[in-house]
């Protein structure tokens, strides 16, 4: 593995920049009720996020959004280190731009997600460079598989797909994607609209 220190955590997106996330499919089977966070997110139209700040490899990014019945979202605010992975639990929606196969991503988990390749695919419109994390852990009654994608010159989410299989206390299973919609950062083009990316996501 290369040394984070090895790595140039350059921000590529700036202040005013947008993204806006949508197709959010949820599925989920099991015994018993289905959890109540499964629910939550099957409600979900879109997300908007809006960089805000921006200080040295710090961002703050602001996200808004909508229901499926027309009710809003609230407000909210999280922040990221891109070079050191610290920031609001769980982010995900930015890394630094133009890294490569095999260089580091920090996170606030204690180890370095490691970037696995770079793909051409489509987003909002236009045909891009897009970096992917495949990840697939395995422990006591859980399977879980999660592959992310960003587009390679602003660092910026463009795509996730999470399945994870429980068989303890009881069997369940959950898929969820969702995948960028719109942008400011750049502009669709006429190929890019009548395009599909090679893969497919859950419930294409």
């Amino acid at each position: 593995m290369i040394p984070i220190s090895a790595v140039d955590y350059t921000v590529g997106i700036k202040e005013g920049d947008w993204i806006k996330y949508g197709e959010v499919r949820v599925s989920w089977t099991g015994t018993g009720t289905e959890p109540s966070y499964v629910s939550d997110m099957k409600r979900l139209d879109w997300i908007k996020a809006n960089i805000e700040t921006i200080s040295g490899t710090t961002v703050t990014i602001a996200t808004a959004g909508k229901f499926r019945n027309g009710t809003s979202i609230p407000s909210s605010s999280l922040t990221i280190d891109i070079a050191t992975g610290q920031g609001s639990a769980g982010t995900i929606m930015l890394i630094a731009a133009n890294l490569k196969e095999g260089d580091s991503i920090p996170t606030q988990y204690g180890r370095a997600l490691e970037i696995d390749g770079t793909v051409a695919f489509t987003y909002c419109g236009a045909a891009r460079s897009v970096n992917f994390v495949d990840l697939t852990a395995s422990y006591i009654g859980t399977i879980s598989t999660t592959g992310m994608y960003w587009d390679k010159a602003t660092g910026i989410l463009v795509e996730v797909y999470m399945s994870t299989s429980y068989t303890s206390p009881s069997a369940q299973s959950m898929e969820l994607s969702y995948k960028a919609l719109e942008t400011n950062m750049w502009s669709p083009n006429i190929l890019g609209l009548i395009s599909r990316n090679s893969f497919t996501s859950l419930g294409s």
